[in-house]
């Protein structure tokens, strides 16, 4: 879920955690947005 998941995290407002990680609410509240984004390995 890789590549679905960065897609959601690019296209979703920053401020709904939600839509950014449906399938991982408690981790995308728990840990800053910054944090979120920085875990993620974006290669284009």
């Amino acid at each position: 879920m890789r590549a679905e998941k960065i897609d959601i995290v690019l296209t979703s407002p920053p401020f709904q955690p939600i839509l950014i990680s449906p399938w991982e609410p408690e981790q995308a509240f728990s840990k800053p947005l910054g944090a979120e984004f920085q875990s993620i390995p974006i290669g284009f």
